[in-house]
């Protein structure tokens, strides 16, 4: 049997090892690392194996896939979550984010939430892709790119396909944004746009309930989220179709443009 792949790799300032037993899927798992991902020469803080017959360890216990997915899917989700949770001078959210300008628009959610849809919506209409699924605060509550494909599901059988952002027509933002909109949106079947404006501390609770060290570093995770609010326009309530939310958004953010 061909010897293992050892991929040691570091990003947003965590250092990670990928084991990888068959030689042939060495191109497939690093196309699923961190979009920022570089080999590194520090010692790992976390070991990940993708064995030659598709089981995923993380720290030697196995991951199991959520039903429907893939090895490499599993794979993706325990790396990403290490990243998330340990990065030590960010802040990571689950949320959509695009940007136009330096300014951001951030769509707190969970998984299943329809973050992905809606930003790829905003995408088509225009706006700069930094993530459909991880707000990436530094210390400054600035938001960050993490670029990974998009991943949309089918309707009515949710299946999962990565989809490309230059597929969709956009581009991949550069650099740091400020967070300009929050909208903690609730999809709606058949519904339309009834968001109303709210509060900063409405917002903050919106980013607190998806930020991902917030147990670990409670006192981190809210000092930045509060500065990531400071001076944004807050949205909260349901929406329809993406299509339409995208343009509303998108004045949203031209309002708080306007007025800055």
């Amino acid at each position: 049997m061909p010897a293992a792949t050892s991929i040691v790799f570091s990003s947003f300032g965590v250092t990670a090892e990928v084991v990888i037993e068959d030689p042939a899927r060495v191109d497939a798992v690093c196309a699923r690392l961190p979009p920022d991902w570089q080999r590194a020469d520090l010692e790992p803080r976390a070991i990940f194996t993708l064995t030659d017959t598709g089981t995923v360890l993380a720290n030697g216990k196995k991951v199991t896939p959520l039903e429907g997915r893939e090895d490499l899917d599993a794979l993706e989700s325990a790396v990403c979550a290490e990243i998330a949770a340990q990065a030590p001078d960010y802040v990571f959210v689950h949320a959509g984010v695009v940007a136009r300008h330096g300014q951001a628009i951030v769509l707190p959610g969970a998984t299943m939430a329809g973050k992905s849809t809606i930003v790829a919506a905003l995408v088509a209409a225009g706006a700069e892709y930094y993530s459909d699924e991880y707000a990436v605060l530094d210390q400054e509550g600035r938001v960050h790119p993490y670029a990974r494909p998009l991943a949309l599901r089918t309707w009515p059988e949710m299946e999962q396909r990565q989809v490309a952002v230059q597929d969709l027509g956009g581009v991949t933002g550069r650099g740091a944004a400020n967070v300009a909109v929050v909208a903690a949106l609730r999809f709606r079947f058949g519904g339309s746009w009834r968001p109303a404006k709210s509060t900063s501390a409405d917002g903050a609770l919106a980013l607190l309930s998806q930020t991902i060290p917030v147990r670990e570093r409670p006192g981190q995770a809210v000092a930045v989220v509060r500065r990531a609010v400071e001076g944004a326009i807050v949205i909260e309530g349901a929406r329809g179709e993406a299509d339409e939310a995208a343009t509303m958004l998108l004045g949203v953010l031209e309002d708080h443009n306007a007025r800055a």
